[in-house]
C-alpha cells in the first residue's frame, strides 16, 4: 500500500496496537484527489446509516 500511495503522491501511515486494532491513514493531495472533477453544488454529508 505504501508504494501505491507514493506512486500517486499520497502519504500512507499505519498504526497498530495489540488489543486495540489497526488504524490506516492515506492522505491524498487535493490537486490529485480532485483532478478533473467538477466542484460540488452542495457538500456531501454522512448519515447514521453510513451512506452519503
Amino acid at each position: 500500500m505504501n508504494e501505491r500511495a507514493e506512486r500517486i503522491g499520497a502519504r500512507y501511515s499505519l498504526w497498530s496496537k495489540q488489543g486495540q486494532g489497526t488504524e490506516i491513514e492515506v492522505a491524498v493531495p487535493a490537486k490529485i484527489a480532485y483532478a478533473g472533477k467538477k466542484p460540488l453544488k452542495k457538500p456531501l454529508t454522512a448519515t447514521r446509516g453510513g451512506g452519503l
